[in-house]
């Protein structure tokens, strides 16, 4: 995301992206060049905290699956936002694997798009 958005000038979430406070979280990176953006290489747990603490309570991940099942199994995320695209690349990376517990979600929205994308929106139930 940092090698393309700094320069996008047609996507429609560039200005957004690029302006927005941003959290790498990495045990290699000692750096970011992306405007608005610091490392975090401490334990997620207490980092996700601090960040709450530190903002409006809201914050997007954008990442990896590795580290979403990290969040998943550390029971952090209060709301799931997911794309599914209309495109079959054989074998992969399950999205629910190895995530620890069963966990209750409660449906907020889906939408179906032209293009055959659909974006789900779920909440943890509580």
């Amino acid at each position: 995301m940092a090698g393309y958005f700094p320069t996008a000038v047609d996507h429609p979430y560039a200005d957004t992206l690029n302006a927005a406070r941003k959290v790498v979280f990495s045990r290699t990176l000692k750096t970011a060049d992306w405007a608005n953006t610091t490392i975090a290489a401490g334990d997620t747990a207490e980092e996700i905290d601090r960040l709450r603490r530190g903002g409006d309570g809201h914050i997007m991940v954008s990442g990896g699956v590795s580290f979403w099942r990290s969040l998943v199994r550390l029971d952090l995320i209060d709301e799931f936002r997911i794309t599914l695209f209309p495109y079959l690349a054989g074998e992969g990376t399950r999205l629910f694997d190895d995530v620890g517990k069963s966990r209750q979600l409660d449906r907020v929205s889906s939408i179906a798009w032209s293009n055959g994308t659909i974006e789900l929106e779920y909440r943890r139930h509580r």
